[in-house]
C-alpha cells in the first residue's frame, strides 16, 4: 500500500451500476479511483429500473437518494393480473414505506446512470476493455492490461457483468454457468393513456411485469419458460406479438410497436456453485460479476449494496494487512447475503412460470388466497430482500446463515492468477 491514506488508488472494471456506484463510494472515502469501461459511452441499456428500500437505503449511503427521487415514479399499488386483465391479487404499497423507510420506486436506467456518472469526480476512460488482470499480493500491486489502462493499483474492483471475463481469469475452475430455465425480454413504450399500473401478468410459462417509469412510459419485461438457447434465433418483435395479442391493454399495442424500439434479449443464467470467496489478491468482484442469479429479487439493489458495504468497509488505510481484513469481511458479509437471495429468486422464478394447466391453476389459487392474508404478514415475508442498512457492522463471524457459511478468503486461491 501507499503510506498516504488519500492517496490510495483503486481501479473499477465496468462501468454500470455496480461498478458506478463502488467508485462514488470509494472516491467517498478517499480513494482516487478509475473507472474503466469498454463501451465508447457510459449507457444505461435495457429500459427501466426499479428501485427497492434496500436500494433506497445505498443510494442514500451515495449521496445520492434525493436527485434518485426527483425523476422517479413512486409506485404507490402493485399485484397480479390474468392475461384477459382480471386481478388475481391486488394491493395498496404504502405498507413498505411504512415498514422499510422507503416505497418503491421506478425510473429509466439511463437516467439512473447519468446520475452516478455525474457524481463521479474523474471521468470514467471510456472505450478501454481490460484484456488481463493479475490480482497482485500483500507486496505486490494489482496490475490491469488494456488500451488506455493505468497498470497498478492498490485496489481493483471487477464489475464486468453476468459473463465476467475477469471472474474466469480468477477463477476458471469455478465460472460454470447453469441455464435458468427462463429467457427474458425487456423494451419501454408508452402507455397511451391505457391504464398500466405496476403489476405482473402470470400466463402459462410466460409471465409480464409493467413498470411505470415516466409519465405515461412504461418498461415492460417478459419472461418466459424455455430450454437453453431456444429462441435465440428467433424473430423476437413477431414472437412477442404471436404470444400477447390477446392480452390485456396495452400490452398487444406495447409488442405491435417492437421493430421501431430497442428490445434487449437474454438467455438467463446462473452460477453453478458461489465463488469461494470475492477476494483474490488484491482483486474484489461486485454486483453480478460476484454472483450471477436470476433476476427476482433485484440484481441491480444488490450491486448498490455490495458497493456501499465495500466502500465502508475498504477504507484507505496505509497497511495491506489492514485492507485485506476489511475485505474479505465485505466478502464474507455479501456471500452470505447473496446465497440466501440467490436461492430464494430461483424459488421465485420456478413458482411464477410453470407451464403446465394444473401447476398454473394452483399457482393463481395460492396467489389470490396469498392476496387477503394480513399486511403484517406479507410486509413480513419482504424482509429477507428489503431490509438492509448500510450502517449494519460487518464481520466474518457474523455472516453465517442457514445457506451455508461462506469459507474465509485466502491470498493464494486455486485457480488465481499468482
Amino acid at each position: 500500500m501507499r503510506a498516504s491514506v488519500g492517496g490510495s488508488r483503486a481501479a473499477v472494471i465496468g462501468g454500470g451500476i455496480g461498478g458506478l456506484a463502488a467508485a462514488i463510494g470509494l472516491q467517498r472515502t478517499g480513494w482516487d479511483v478509475t473507472v474503466y469501461e469498454a463501451s465508447p459511452r457510459i449507457r444505461g441499456s435495457g429500459g427501466g429500473i426499479g428501485i427497492t428500500p434496500n436500494g433506497l437505503q445505498a443510494l442514500a449511503a451515495l449521496g445520492l437518494a434525493d436527485a434518485v427521487l426527483a425523476v422517479s415514479v413512486h409506485q404507490t399499488e402493485g399485484g397480479v393480473r390474468r392475461p384477459d386483465g382480471r386481478w388475481v391479487a391486488r394491493s395498496d404499497l404504502g405498507f413498505i414505506e411504512q415498514r422499510f423507510g422507503y416505497g418503491l420506486l421506478a425510473l429509466p436506467r439511463f437516467r439512473l446512470v447519468e446520475l452516478m456518472a455525474g457524481a463521479l469526480t474523474k471521468p470514467p476512460v471510456l472505450g478501454t476493455r481490460v484484456t488481463d488482470l493479475h490480482p497482485g499480493s500483500a507486496h505486490d500491486p494489482a496490475r490491469i492490461f488494456g488500451p488506455a489502462a493505468e497498470p497498478d493499483f492498490d485496489l481493483v474492483v471487477v464489475a464486468d457483468g453476468v459473463r465476467s471475463a475477469m471472474r474466469q481469469l480468477l477463477y476458471p475452475s469455478f465460472d460454470r454457468y447453469r441455464h435458468a430455465g427462463c429467457c427474458s425480454w425487456r423494451f419501454v413504450g408508452r402507455a397511451d393513456g391505457d391504464e398500466a399500473p405496476a403489476a405482473e401478468t402470470w400466463g402459462r410459462g410466460i409471465r409480464v411485469s409493467l413498470l411505470p417509469v415516466a409519465a405515461d412510459i412504461v418498461h415492460c419485461s417478459v419472461m418466459a419458460s424455455c430450454r437453453r438457447d431456444e429462441y435465440q434465433a428467433a424473430d423476437h418483435p413477431s414472437l412477442l406479438s404471436e404470444w400477447l395479442a390477446d392480452w390485456h391493454r396495452p400490452l398487444p399495442r406495447l409488442v405491435s410497436n417492437l421493430r421501431d424500439q430497442p428490445l434487449f434479449f437474454d438467455d438467463i443464467f446462473e452460477l453453478e456453485e458461489p465463488l469461494p470467496s470475492l477476494r483474490v489478491g488484491r482483486a474484489v468482484l461486485l454486483g453480478d460479476a460476484a454472483y450471477p442469479m436470476t433476476p427476482n429479487v433485484g440484481a441491480a439493489n444488490l450491486a448498490l449494496e455490495d458497493a456501499v458495504t465495500l466502500s465502508s468497509e475498504a477504507q484507505p488505510v496505509s497497511d495491506w494487512p489492514t485492507l485485506k481484513r476489511r475485505v474479505d469481511a465485505y466478502s464474507s458479509a455479501r456471500l452470505g447475503r447473496r446465497r440466501v437471495l440467490a436461492t430464494l429468486s430461483n424459488r421465485m422464478g420456478r413458482y411464477a412460470l410453470p407451464r403446465g394447466r394444473t401447476a398454473t391453476t394452483f399457482r393463481n389459487l395460492s396467489t389470490a388466497l396469498g392476496g387477503h392474508l394480513p399486511t403484517g404478514t406479507t410486509a413480513r415475508a419482504l424482509d429477507r430482500v428489503f431490509r438492509w442498512s448500510p450502517h449494519e457492522p460487518m464481520s466474518v463471524a457474523r455472516t453465517s446463515t442457514r445457506a451455508g457459511t461462506p469459507q474465509r478468503p485466502s491470498d493464494h486461491t486455486p485457480g488465481a492468477k499468482p
